[in-house]
C-alpha cells in the first residue's frame, strides 16, 4: 500500500502539502487502507460517490464535504477493484500557499537588499576612483602631475585612468625635456655672454685708457672709452646667440679699431664680404 500510495503522490506532488488525506476503498466500500482513521470519518465517500463527483481520474474538483471546502481526486489502481482517494482541505493548501508566499516575498526581499548592497558597493568604488582621478587633475593646476596608483578595472573608469596615467607620463616626459633645454639654452647663453664681454680684452683696453690719460692724450682716451662704450653696447644688447654678418663686421670694426688704438695703428685688416651675405644669419661663439 505504501508504495501505491508514495508514487501517485509523488507525481501530482502533494507530499509538500500538511493535512492531506488519503484512503483506498474496493467496490464493496471496504476500506482497504487509510492514512488518518479519524480524518477518513470525516471525510469518507463511497466507491461510486468518487466516481460521480469527479470528472476523471487525477484531476482535483472542489467539494463540499461534512460542510468542510477540500479539494478531490482518484486514481483506480490497475489489476484490482482498488480506488486509490486523495482529499486535500481547503485550508491546508491555504495556509501552504501562505507558506510559498512568504517564502517567496522573504527571497525576494533578500536578493533586493544583496542587489542595493552590491550596487551601492560598486556605485562607491566607480565613484571614488573618479574623485580620485578629479583630484590629480586639479592639482596638475599648480603642481607636476602625477599617476594615479588605483587599480585601473576593466570598465569605463579604468579605461579613463589608464588615458590619464599615460598622458601624465607624456607630460613628465616634455617637462623634462623642456627643463634640460632650458637649462642647457641658458648654459650656452651665459658662454655666449662671456664670450662677448672677454674679461682681459675689457682689462687691457682700460689699461690702455689709463696710460692714455696719464700721458696726457685725453682726446685719445675719450675716444677709446666711447669706442669700447660702443663696443660692448653692440654685444650686450642683443642678447641672442646669432647676428647678421653686417652687425658683426661692425663689432668686429670697432674692436680692431680698439687694437689699433693701443699698437699704434700696426694691425691692418681687410673685410671682403659680398653685399648679398651681409643680412645672413652667424652665431656668436
Amino acid at each position: 500500500y505504501s508504495d501505491m500510495l508514495a508514487r501517485p503522490l509523488q507525481d501530482i506532488e502533494l507530499e509538500s502539502v500538511e493535512g492531506i488525506i488519503s484512503y483506498i476503498l474496493n467496490s464493496r466500500d471496504t476500506v482497504v487502507a487509510q492514512t488518518d482513521a479519524t480524518a477518513y470519518g470525516t471525510y469518507a465517500m463511497s466507491y461510486a460517490d468518487i466516481a460521480q463527483n469527479i470528472q476523471a481520474e487525477g484531476i482535483f474538483m472542489q467539494k463540499d464535504v461534512a460542510g468542510t471546502s477540500v479539494f478531490i481526486t482518484y486514481r483506480d489502481i490497475a489489476g484490482t477493484d482498488w480506488r486509490l482517494t486523495w482529499i486535500v482541505p481547503h485550508a491546508s493548501i491555504m495556509a501552504q500557499s501562505k507558506h510559498v508566499i512568504f517564502q517567496f516575498v522573504l527571497i525576494y526581499s533578500l536578493m533586493a537588499l544583496l542587489v542595493i548592497i552590491i550596487g551601492i558597493a560598486i556605485s562607491r568604488t566607480i565613484v571614488g576612483r573618479i574623485k580620485s582621478l578629479r583630484d590629480q587633475m586639479q592639482q596638475m593646476k599648480s603642481e607636476r602631475p602625477e599617476p594615479l596608483t588605483l587599480p585601473p578595472g576593466q570598465d569605463e573608469v579604468g579605461e579613463l585612468i589608464e588615458t590619464y596615467n599615460y598622458m601624465v607620463e607624456r607630460i613628465n616626459a616634455l617637462l623634462d625635456d623642456t627643463i634640460a633645454a632650458t637649462e642647457e639654452l641658458n648654459s650656452v647663453k651665459i658662454k655666449a655672454l662671456r664670450a662677448q664681454i672677454d674679461p682681459h680684452f675689457l682689462y687691457n683696453t682700460l689699461d690702455m685708457t689709463n696710460w692714455l690719460i696719464k700721458a696726457g692724450k685725453n682726446d685719445k682716451a675719450s675716444e677709446a672709452v666711447m669706442v669700447l662704450s660702443r663696443f660692448y653696447r653692440l654685444t650686450l644688447n642683443r642678447g641672442n646667440l646669432t647676428a647678421t654678418v653686417s652687425a658683426e663686421l661692425a663689432h668686429v670694426s670697432l674692436y680692431m679699431k680698439l687694437m689699433n688704438m693701443r699698437f699704434d695703428d700696426k694691425i691692418e685688416y681687410l673685410v671682403d664680404m659680398p653685399e648679398d651675405m651681409l643680412d645672413y644669419e652667424i652665431p656668436l661663439i
